[in-house]
């Protein structure tokens, strides 16, 4: 159990310290030609073990306040890129989000989805949120 909640505490800390950062897996058809789109990935910079994969920090999708934490971060953290990406002229087909199905039930992550799309006027039809379960 302290066990447990040392991990919680590192991870709500690391939540808290932005050490997690989004990276972008380009998808891109070879069938079809159109703008490729973007898979977003979630890694932890930790600062005694380097990058992490969600298998280290998944314990944290088991606590609601963490788990939208994460979902939150994700959301700020694309919608900011895209609104670059768009200000660059990078053409995007779509971007795909995966998050727990939870977490895309989660009424403050969808309402902040909605307001950030209406603030940058990024259509909520760029992006293909996809559930995945947290493992």
């Amino acid at each position: 159990m302290a066990k447990k909640s040392r991990s919680l505490a590192e991870i709500a800390g690391g939540v808290r310290q932005s050490t997690f950062e989004l990276y972008y897996q380009p998808i891109v058809s070879l069938a079809v030609e159109r703008a490729p789109s973007l898979k977003v990935l979630m890694r932890w910079r930790h600062p005694d073990r380097g990058l992490l994969l969600p298998a280290a920090f998944r314990k944290g999708f088991a606590e609601p306040r963490i788990h939208a934490a994460f979902g939150l971060h994700m959301l700020d953290g694309v919608f900011d890129d895209l609104a670059l990406f768009h200000e660059q002229g990078l053409p995007l087909d779509r971007v795909a989000i995966n998050m727990t199905g939870s977490g895309l039930r989660s009424r403050v992550v969808l309402d902040r989805f909605f307001e950030l799309s209406s603030r940058t006027g990024i259509p909520p039809t760029a992006s293909a949120s996809r559930s995945r379960r947290a493992r």
